[in-house]
């Protein structure tokens, strides 16, 4: 995937989960905290995934601009 990519796929997936947060908390979280629990907890797991995907994402930019720079260096 190239840096570009990545960044793009970053960028979306912190507006999707920065949107789908915003449902679940003060006011806005009225409504979500009265769905049935199981409906709430999938909610939550999309959410984790989503987070677990962004995680994978940045922590695997890190990795490459490291492993970069450090060929930079050598």
């Amino acid at each position: 995937m190239s840096d570009l990519h990545r960044q793009d796929r970053i960028d979306e997936l912190v507006q999707k989960l920065s949107a789908m947060l915003t449902v679940t908390c003060g006011e806005c979280g009225e409504p979500f905290r009265r769905m049935s629990d199981n409906i709430q907890d999938n909610y939550m797991w999309a959410c984790a995934d989503m987070a677990r995907k962004l995680q994978d994402l940045i922590l695997g930019t890190s990795k490459a601009n490291r492993t970069t720079a450090e060929n930079d260096h050598a």
